[in-house]
């Protein structure tokens, strides 16, 4: 049986994918909001009982833990991006990138 995809794609109303498309998504640069999350894969995430989301990870010699929307956290993440990248990243992937991790440590 086939997937609904697969049958609009059938039908030609969803275009197969072509392997240039691919080419090209394997070589695009990632966006800063994927770098940043890709930054804090080492941080331990996870939520309390209301869901708050949480952040604990290494600075320096002793670990501390942040709720994920508070400063330490955000100013550990801005640091590491800033230190690999030579630049501040924009104000957006920064929302972006802290939304994906807070999804993460909630689910």
């Amino acid at each position: 049986m086939l997937s609904e995809v697969e049958l609009l794609r059938e039908a030609g109303i969803i275009p197969l994918p072509s392997l240039q498309d691919n080419e090209q998504k394997k070589k695009r640069k990632p966006t800063q909001a994927e770098q940043l999350i890709m930054l804090a894969h080492d941080a331990e995430l996870f939520h309390d009982a209301e869901y708050e989301a949480y952040a604990t990870f290494y600075v320096s010699d002793y670990r501390e833990t942040w709720p994920l929307r508070g400063g330490g956290f955000r100013r550990w993440l801005l640091k590491r991006f800033r230190e690999e990248q030579r630049k501040a990243p924009g104000a957006q992937a920064l929302q972006d990138a802290l939304g994906v991790l807070e999804a993460k440590a909630c689910f």
